[in-house]
């Protein structure tokens, strides 16, 4: 090899092993979480704040239980921004397996809450969930980001 050849290759090298650490600064992602609305439990409005109770099932598609320490869930349904919210309340999830827990979301505008009322009130409505997920391992955060879309029966709700 030449001297100029070995020159051109420095940079190479360089970028394949800052690729291969992850440059040791970006955060760790978990794969194998899932999240979706399993239903809407409630939707009220009372002393001029307007909650929406929505049942969440969390599925663990791990081979290993994982505990969760925080999470952000922004809830969009028919394309209508609800909130976002985050929970600091600890959520297990034993390996292969899922399991429920309701969350909250307070909606600040009340055009926000008739569009939403309206929504609900038709029997169906599409949904999409933004998570952020935080798991911790040792002195280590691992994330997870998943992404729901689907469709609950709103049927029988009361409005």
């Amino acid at each position: 090899m030449t001297f100029p050849f070995r020159l051109r290759l420095i940079p190479a090298v360089l970028a394949a092993l800052l690729f291969a650490t992850g440059c040791g600064i970006s955060n760790k992602e978990l794969a194998g979480l899932a999240i979706s609305v399993e239903s809407i439990r409630s939707f009220s409005q009372s002393d001029g704040q307007t909650e929406l109770v929505a049942t969440l099932r969390y599925h663990n598609e791990t081979i290993r239980p994982i505990g969760i320490r925080e999470m952000v869930l922004k809830l969009a349904i028919n394309g209508i921004t609800v909130d976002k919210i985050t929970s600091k309340k600890p959520l297990g999830t034993m390996s292969m397996s899922s399991n429920t827990q309701d969350a909250t979301f307070i909606i600040k505008s009340d055009a926000t809450a008739a569009k939403i009322r309206a929504a609900l009130a038709s029997g169906a409505v599409n949904y999409r969930l933004d998570t952020e997920l935080m798991v911790g391992s040792g002195d280590e955060e691992i994330f997870a980001r998943p992404i729901a879309t689907g469709s609950v029966d709103t049927a029988g709700l009361s409005l």
